[in-house]
């Protein structure tokens, strides 16, 4: 995950390891802020990015739409949790 910050944000390999890190957060280690926390940053730092002159758009665009459903989904689960 340290390594792919040196990655410019639209690449789909850092898109791919912010995906896979958040979901490893939540799934594996129980840490819904902290997946959250990836997952927002990840999208936030990717989505006025991605444009029709970014290489590989349609895999950028499915990766970001998964990041905002994870995200969705895992601030209900919290909230209800509270």
């Amino acid at each position: 995950m340290e390594m792919s910050t040196q990655l410019p944000s639209p690449s789909l390999l850092r898109l791919g390891v912010c995906l896979n890190f958040s979901v490893f957060l939540f799934e594996i280690q129980n840490d819904t802020e902290g997946a959250c926390k990836v997952a927002a940053d990840a999208f936030e730092q990717t989505v006025g990015l991605v444009t029709d002159a970014t290489n590989h758009k349609r895999e950028s665009t499915i990766i970001l739409q998964l990041l905002r459903d994870n995200l969705s989904l895992w601030q209900f689960r919290e909230e209800r949790v509270e």
